[in-house]
């Protein structure tokens, strides 16, 4: 699923014990501990795969200046260890029979990814609105052009590209950002899921629980102990 800038990296544990399974969409908290600092570095990766022969994949975006993506991207190497917590997180996935919606900013798509993969394999319509700079900077483009390959008009991918710059879209796009008109056709019985940068968030959210419409989200960021 990469793209310019984002990697992933597959984690077992040592001990060769099952792997705790994940709700789809849930992430791994992770601890850093750097020569030279007092505090431990907390940081949250979304599982971007449902486990695979007893891995978790996670798919992490380099932030330049950002000591721990710039660690992970530069030096972390096979048979490093790390320490990671069980999945956790509240927003996962739920079945129903509804139609979804899907709204991703950046990498906000690593989380709604496997989430988008079983409500397709569970007969659900999914249409998903997906933001970003540029199709260069956009993870999981073959991902999901191979669902809408495999899933038809079950599947419906609308792409919010602000850099114009447009290359291999993965389906419909728009050479501008999103607005909150083209939230207009979500209505209350939809079950709706949103990941990605706070502002973005906001915005979204802001504006569909103001029309009564439930979102399911979680918001991310840096912690230090």
């Amino acid at each position: 699923p990469e793209c310019v800038g984002t990697k992933s990296f597959f984690i077992t544990p040592v001990d060769g014990t099952p792997v705790p399974i994940p709700k789809r969409g849930q992430y791994l908290c992770m601890r850093w501990k750097f020569p030279g600092e007092k505090q431990e570095r907390l940081r949250e990766y979304t599982i971007s795969e449902f486990p695979k022969n007893n891995e978790y994949r996670i798919t992490v975006r380099y932030i330049p200046g950002g000591k721990v993506t710039t660690y992970i991207h530069e030096k972390l190497a096979v048979g490093d260890i790390v320490q990671v917590s069980p999945p956790c997180g509240d927003c996962y996935y739920r079945s129903s029979k509804r139609n979804m919606v899907m709204l991703a900013g950046g990498n906000g798509v690593v989380a709604l990814a496997p989430m988008i993969e079983k409500g397709l394999a569970e007969g659900r319509k999914v249409k998903f609105l997906y933001s970003n700079r540029s199709t260069e900077t956009r993870s999981f483009g073959q991902f999901f052009r191979d669902l809408k390959q495999k899933y038809g008009d079950q599947l419906e991918v609308v792409e919010y590209l602000s850099r114009r710059r447009v290359i291999d879209p993965i389906d419909k796009y728009y050479r501008r950002s999103l607005t909150v008109e083209d939230l207009d056709f979500i209505v209350p019985e939809d079950d709706v899921y949103l990941i990605g940068p706070r502002t973005y968030m906001k915005m979204i959210e802001d504006y569909l629980k103001g029309r009564g419409v439930n979102v399911t989200l979680d918001y991310f960021g840096p912690q230090e102990v």
